[in-house]
């Protein structure tokens, strides 16, 4: 018994099936995350150890070095990067995605520990952290008041971020700005030189004396008593008074001699602005796995709650939430479900035009609510989240879902008008196309799938979207194989007597009789469908009623306001065959002039591929962008801050802009920009950045940059591009040499590279016989220096159960090494204090601001914006590879990688190639096992390169880039551009198997397969068109898919009606030649 037949025996069964998986569909989807895109597993981990005080280039060979070298000897590390900035190294070791995340943490952990040994004294405890691409704050949320600094901090760090540590699903939260209060002690250089006391010593007495030690316990038969000995300092004044030695007879010298003892605040190193005003930033982040967008509301509520408590408190505190994640989140996933809807209207709508039925139709487009909720049960159980990324695939399958439906309803449509009972067609007219329809599913499922299963980033990004199209269209198969010809038995209607008439009583005759006023709409269709539901038992007959009376009744009122519409088109439907079937016996007499035109294009379609622009990912009207400022070596944070709030003062003068997030460091600033909706504004973020660009020309001292957030290559610019190399003099003057020429390339935007100089520095070099002579070596003069210039924190002080460093250096009129070398000492083994000019000898110079490493080499990053209106991604590289091969050719020993967007780009094209190639297989071994033929497939398949001339076409027509997305439509259309050739060549196997003429055969088979043809043609270019146009400036980053998809289905419909017949002919003598010729198993 088949699927059909069931059915049609077992409504109930079927109907209830239905309901549960609306229901479960729903509930799954209220369960499932939502994000901006599928989580991605990248195994990176970093390892972050500070040295303050540092140079780069110590922090290169102190922690860099030793870091790295030990970190690349663990097995499935494929890149080790390093960052050497002032005061702070940062090494970034990958991993191949092969290895598991967690073993990677816990090696590089191992690995670190053994390294520790070896690094400085005086580096601070490495912090090791594993990236998540997700990584990143959902909330920034910023707090202003007229407060002092260290309150405003306080304020910040003791309440605020304990609150938002509280709410439900946040990670961590993180603060950048104000500064947090200090104890200093500033020494006096004379006095320390009065009494002999290094400022070593200072340091180590506070170190030894302000910290409580537990002195164990002991346990008695009643009680049990633990002892401490209590050594913290109560009080500033108690620091001041801390004796350090006995000089003299036996005369206690106290810190208070030796300096004076400060309550104040550290030192300055970054200041951060909302709008202009001073402010403290907390960075909120989400915990891994949760719901981005209901953590950012649950922080915004909580902003709220916190701002009303302090409201009421000095200085006006006030919290603001910047940089919401979730907006874009929300916008993004607003545009895909607008995208789904219309899409949806749409596709019901050529259904219509073409079966002339609303009640054709609504049987025909139940396959949608109960195959796009299906889905959402399977993407449950696999763990998937609601992301642009699954919801687009859905939104791409919006056409496919209703293909199967419109395959067997229309086929049913048609045994009915030969005069079949509603049962009889509903059974016969399914079990003919159902081979059809399995294959063209199959075929779609058979693309999709290899793309669920790529390596690399690109293929943890694409995994949840190929697997979601092929959930849908398994439900869809289900759908179009039980319920549409359960539908279609018991309330498919009569059949008329006009050209293409519908399944139910013809809509002229209805719309006369209701206009007569001899019956209304709905009357015959009540009385067709419950002549049905009279034939079963009592209980099937209330459940029937109950559901289906009230939609027939609606729809018979629908049928009839639409009846002229619908007569006008039939007639267009039945002048179309007509045409077709001339154009058919023409291509039959002239196979060989239709298959050389078909090559011609073809050919034509891959010469304009060298005309399209290539990139990864094209760039979104998000509204958000970043200007960078960058000052020459030795500017300080307050000229910084100066030149900065005068460029941001120039950015918010603009009305397209809503808020300027600023952070300031001694020599560069970042700002993040938001700008209003786009409804409120003519230019989108692209025509704004252009302009911007050349209205901050008069600050051009600052080097400012106009350039992207980039949310999926990791938060570095979508150009970056690495000169690495053991020599690092070579490497830089390369790499300024190549930075210098891709200036003026035209591909790409605001061109920036990481080689930076340095500060002017002051250098103390010992002389090593002199060290040895005086006993004053190398590491006891630098610890010594460092006490005295950036100080120590050898202790904290406790007040109210929060810790407050403290500080011990030279007081701030002595700190410049530069005025004071002559005047300063140094001890020696026995605490004596040695002039340091006798030691050490002093010279200036200047280093690197930040020095970067790849693999154990040095290496300089080139990093840049990819140009809109260039010629892409692909262009950019290419024109890499033509300078570095003949321009400015590569010096031996020096090589150049990519990374981020880029790097994202070049595995796209090898991925995304074996997905293609992965597709065509499974399609051909799919429709070679259900048509059990090696030759049948090379017809239907010659379709497939006259789907992508028309994508390629379509997209230099309008100058959309070949990117992630375009790929995917043109993946997309191998599996679709398949359907139409398989109801063509199925059913006119099925022609000659009844014994006709090889002609005869095509010509009948093309007229009767026409309308379905171009009704699933045209439901999936309805779908595509929402996303074509780009309805809101979220879904602009994704019309190069609709467009190539449109322009793939329009070439391959037109061309497979043509040029399938016309190869059809030589192939199928081809087939029967192989059968011929192949051996008999039942011969004797």
């Amino acid at each position: 018994m088949s699927l059909a037949s069931l059915s049609i025996q077992r409504p109930i069964f079927v109907t209830c099936t239905v309901v549960l998986i609306l229901v479960a569909g729903y509930l799954s989807l209220s369960k499932l995350g939502v994000d901006l895109f599928p989580n991605v597993t990248i195994p990176v981990v970093t390892v972050t150890v500070p040295y303050p005080g540092a140079a780069p280039n110590e922090i290169e060979t102190l922690i860099a070095k030793p870091v790295e070298d030990e970190l690349s000897t663990i097995s499935g590390v494929k890149r080790v990067r390093a960052v050497c900035n002032e005061g702070v190294g940062t090494v970034i070791v990958e991993f191949t995605l092969e290895t598991d995340v967690k073993y990677a943490e816990q090696q590089v952990r191992d690995k670190v520990s053994s390294v520790k040994p070896k690094l400085p004294n005086d580096a601070k405890e490495p912090v090791i952290r594993r990236i998540d691409p997700a990584d990143q704050p959902i909330v920034i949320v910023a707090l202003r008041a007229e407060l002092p600094d260290a309150e405003l901090y306080d304020i910040a760090n003791e309440e605020v971020k304990q609150i938002l540590l509280s709410t439900k699903d946040v990670g961590n939260v993180t603060i950048y700005g104000g500064r947090k209060r200090e104890i200093h002690v500033e020494l006096d250089r004379n006095k320390l030189k009065e009494h002999m006391i290094p400022a070593s010593v200072v340091s180590n007495r506070l170190a030894s004396g302000g910290m409580n030690i537990p002195a164990g316990k002991v346990s008695k038969t009643d009680k049990e008593l633990v002892y401490r000995t209590i050594n913290e300092f109560q009080s500033p004044e108690e620091i001041r008074d801390t004796p350090i030695s006995l000089f003299g007879n036996e005369v206690p010298i106290k810190i208070g001699q030796l300096g004076e003892v400060k309550d104040t605040v550290e030192d300055e190193t970054s200041r951060a602005y909302l709008n202009g005003q001073k402010a403290v930033f907390l960075m909120v982040y989400k915990q891994s796995g949760s719901n981005t967008v209901a953590v950012a509301q649950s922080v915004k509520k909580k902003v709220l709650e916190i701002n009303q408590d302090l409201a009421k408190r000095k200085g006006s505190p006030e919290l603001t939430s910047t940089n919401d994640s979730s907006i874009t989140i929300d916008n993004n996933i607003y545009d895909v479900k607008e995208t789904i809807i219309i899409g949806i209207i749409l596709t019901i709508i050529v259904v219509l035009l073409f079966l002339g039925s609303v009640r054709s139709t609504l049987i025909t487009g139940l396959a949608l609510p109960n195959s796009l909720l299906g889905a959402f049960i399977l993407m449950a159980i696999a763990g998937f989240t609601v992301n642009v990324m699954t919801l687009l695939a859905l939104s791409l399958a919006v056409g496919l879902l209703i293909d199967d439906a419109i395959v067997v309803r229309e086929n049913i449509f048609r045994h009915r008008e030969m005069g079949k009972t509603a049962r009889e067609a509903s059974i016969e007219g399914t079990k003919e196309v159902t081979l059809a329809v399995i294959a063209t599913t199959m075929t779609v499922i058979a693309v999709f799938m290899p793309i669920a299963f790529i390596s690399g980033i690109v293929g943890q990004f694409l995994r949840e979207f190929g697997l979601t199209v092929c959930f849908a269209l398994l439900i869809s198969l289900y759908d179009a194989l039980t319920i549409a010809p359960m539908l279609s038995a018991y309330f498919g209607g009569k059949v008329g007597n006009h050209a293409h008439n519908s399944p139910s009583e013809s809509i002229p005759e209805i719309t006369t009789k209701a206009v007569k006023g001899k019956t209304k709409g709905a009357t015959t269709l009540e009385e067709i469908a419950y002549s049905k539901i009279r034939s079963q038992n009592k209980t099937s007959k209330g459940i029937l009623s109950a559901v289906f009376s009230p939609i027939v009744f609606v729809l018979g009122k629908l049928e009839v306001g639409l009846d002229s519409i619908l007569s006008i088109f039939n007639v267009f439907q039945s002048w179309l065959e007509e045409k077709y079937a001339s154009v058919l016996k023409f291509t039959l007499k002239r196979p060989f002039f239709i298959l050389s035109g078909a090559i011609l294009i073809f050919v034509v379609s891959l010469v304009l591929t060298k005309f399209i622009p290539k990139t990864f990912l094209p760039a979104q009207d998000e509204g958000k962008f970043t200007v960078a400022l960058d000052m020459p070596p030795g500017t300080s944070l307050e000229k910084m801050s100066q030149i900065a709030l005068q460029v941001d003062q120039k950015v918010r003068s603009y009305k397209e802009i809503k808020i300027v997030s600023m952070f300031n460091t001694n020599r560069s600033t970042n700002m993040f920009v938001e700008m209003v909706p786009s409804k409120d504004r003519k230019m989108n973020t692209t025509q704004f950045k252009a302009f911007l660009r050349k209205e901050l020309a008069e600050f051009s001292y600052a080097n400012p940059i106009v350039k992207d957030i980039d949310n999926v290559g990791g938060g570095q610019r979508p150009f970056t591009l690495t000169v690495s190399g053991q020599k690092g003099e070579v490497v830089e003057d390369y790499a300024k040499k190549l930075f210098e020429r891709l200036q003026k390339s035209p591909a790409l935007l605001d061109v920036d590279t990481s080689y930076r100089t340095g500060a002017p520095e002051f250098r103390v070099v010992p002389d090593r016989e002199k060290e040895v002579l005086l006993g004053v070596p190398g590491t006891i003069i630098g610890s010594e220096l460092r006490t005295l210039v950036e100080g120590t924190t050898p202790a904290v002080y406790r007040e109210n159960g929060v810790e407050y460093d403290i500080r011990v250096r030279l007081k701030d009129s002595q700190r410049d090494l530069k005025e004071n070398f002559y005047s300063s000492f140094v001890p020696n083994f026995n605490n004596r204090l040695i002039p340091i000019q006798n030691v050490a000898r002093a010279e200036e110079s200047t280093g690197l601001a930040t020095i970067n490493r790849l693999n154990r080499n040095k290496a300089v990053e080139i990093y840049a914006d990819v140009n809109p209106k260039g010629p892409g991604m692909g262009g950019a590289m290419e024109e890499v590879t033509k300078i570095t091969q003949t321009e400015i050719p590569l010096p031996s020993g020096v090589k150049i990688g990519y990374s981020g967007q880029a790097e994202s780009f070049k595995e796209m094209g090898v991925s995304m190639a074996i997905a293609m190639g992965l597709g065509i297989l499974f399609i051909y071994m799919v429709l070679a096992s259900l048509y059990e033929s090696f030759i049948t497939p090379i017809a239907i398949m010659l379709v497939l390169p006259l789907a992508l001339c028309g994508a390629f076409i379509a997209l230099f027509i309008t100058q959309k880039s070949l990117d992630i997305f375009s790929m995917i439509g043109l993946i997309m259309l191998i599996g679709v551009a398949t359907k139409n050739s398989i109801l063509l060549v199925d059913f006119t196997n099925q022609l000659l198997s009844q014994g006709k003429e090889m002609k005869e055969a095509i010509i009948e088979a093309g007229r009767e397969r026409l309308r379905p043809i171009l009704m699933t043609s045209f439901a999936l270019i309805a779908g595509m068109l929402p996303i074509a146009i780009g309805l809101n400036e979220a879904s602009r980053q994704r019309t190069s898919m609709g467009v190539a998809i449109i322009g793939g289905l329009i070439s391959s419909t037109v061309l497979t009606l043509v040029v399938v017949p016309a190869a059809f002919s030589y192939i199928e003598k081809l087939n029967q030649m192989v059968r011929k010729n192949s051996p008999n198993p039942d011969a004797k």
